[in-house]
């Protein structure tokens, strides 16, 4: 019996362990940083000590920076979400009747400019499309990442 008490209290602690972990991973995973020339080092080239500050504490990710712009006509407009910001998009009409419309949201740790190489298709096709971007990303005044309008 009193080995089994014993290896529970190994194992909460452990547990509480794992869920400091987790939260410290889960903060990083959602909150950027302004630095936007900060670049993490690959695993290869960080000493023994960095990689256990990630492994425990996450990785720390900039801000991503938009450095694509639609080469043909486009209009800013913004979004206002349920709890009062504004999100920013491209409406980008394809200058034909319509056949349809496609809102295109970027990746995590992107930028709506990102997907513009596989979305110029979309108005020689008569598809009008709206880049968005989520809450956080790039030029948001939020730092934290939210999913959803």
């Amino acid at each position: 019996m009193r080995y089994l008490k014993r290896a529970l209290r190994i194992l909460l602690i452990l547990l509480i362990i794992f869920n400091v972990i987790l939260a410290f991973h889960a903060w990083k995973f959602t909150h950027f940083y302004d630095d936007a020339g900060h670049r993490n080092k690959r695993p290869e080239q960080m000493s023994t000590w960095e990689k256990t500050q990630t492994i425990l504490f996450g990785v720390d990710l900039s801000k991503p920076v938009l450095s694509a712009f639609p080469e043909i006509s486009y209009e800013t407009v913004y979004l206002k979400t349920g709890n009062g910001l504004r999100l920013e998009g491209w409406w980008i009409p394809s200058g034909q009747p319509p056949k349809g419309t496609v809102v295109l949201l970027h990746g995590y740790g992107s930028t709506k400019g990102a997907k513009l190489p596989e979305a110029n298709v979309f108005p020689s096709a008569g598809i009008q499309y709206f880049p968005d971007r989520f809450q956080g990303a790039w030029q948001q005044r939020w730092p934290y990442l939210q999913r959803g309008l």
